[in-house]
């Protein structure tokens, strides 16, 4: 990863355990989009089975977010966990596929991760500059935050950084974690929202749910393009100082 804890004593604890939980965190999200990758893989056939069908009248007329809740009750069912080993291709309540299902929890668990990896960088950060930082309330990867640092203005990692808070995909990830938080989940075909109508701003549209294929996609791109950037950048900017100051980096 290239960012390594070292001898440097200020904030040591805080630092350690960001330094730790982003270790775990980045480990997670490739094995959970891993996993998920091999389940959607293994169900598509069924989860493109049940997206025709939706796509047909009367289905096609799509259920608005008032019917689908007055439903949950009636399409809620247990599931013993271990048809997720034998038999992963069951449909199961709100046209889904079991295995599609548990692929898309994945998908949502390593992009949360994927979120909190960047907020990890921040307080790295924080903690190489000196600044205090709340261990309940650390900082998080947005431009209020960035803007309180100052020792690497003008750094080309530094600037890295700044783009990443720009970045289209970047822009994506905080919607899509501030959808499963603050607003409606994103609509996706694994969580068997094939097809979703909504009403919004005094009109009624319908929305296809993303393909496993996009769901993917999304979760691969915003590893290889925003975070494994971020990382190094933020690696490089650790190292530099620890070597301006005397400190000396643990080996590899």
């Amino acid at each position: 990863m290239g960012i390594t804890l070292g001898s440097f004593d200020t904030e040591g604890e805080t630092y350690a355990d960001a330094l730790t939980d982003m270790a775990r965190l980045i480990e997670e999200f490739r094995f959970e989009t891993a996993v998920a990758q091999m389940y959607s893989h293994g169900v598509k056939r069924e989860v493109r089975e049940l997206r025709a069908r939706m796509e047909e009248h009367p289905h096609s007329l799509g259920f608005s977010n008032r019917a689908r809740a007055m439903l949950v009750s009636y399409t809620s069912a247990g599931v013993d966990p271990s048809e997720l080993i034998d038999n992963p291709q069951m449909p199961i309540a709100g046209t889904r596929v079991l295995g599609g299902w548990w692929a898309a929890q994945l998908y949502d668990s390593a992009m949360m991760r994927g979120t909190a990896i960047l907020d990890r960088l921040v307080t790295l950060l924080f903690c190489i500059e000196g600044r205090p930082v709340d261990p309940n309330w650390m900082p998080v990867f947005r431009h209020r935050t960035l803007r309180q640092l100052v020792t690497w203005a003008g750094e080309p990692e530094w600037k890295v950084l700044l783009d990443t808070l720009d970045h289209e995909l970047f822009e994506l990830a905080k919607g899509y974690r501030d959808g499963l938080v603050h607003r409606h989940r994103y609509s996706a075909e694994l969580h068997g929202d094939h097809l979703v109508g909504r009403w919004e701003e005094g009109a009624w549209w319908n929305e296809l749910g993303i393909k496993s294929e996009s769901h993917f996609a999304l979760v691969a791109a915003f590893y290889n393009e925003v975070l494994l950037p971020a990382i190094q950048a933020t690696g490089d900017l650790i190292a530099r100082t620890m070597e301006e100051r005397g400190v000396e980096r643990a080996s590899d």
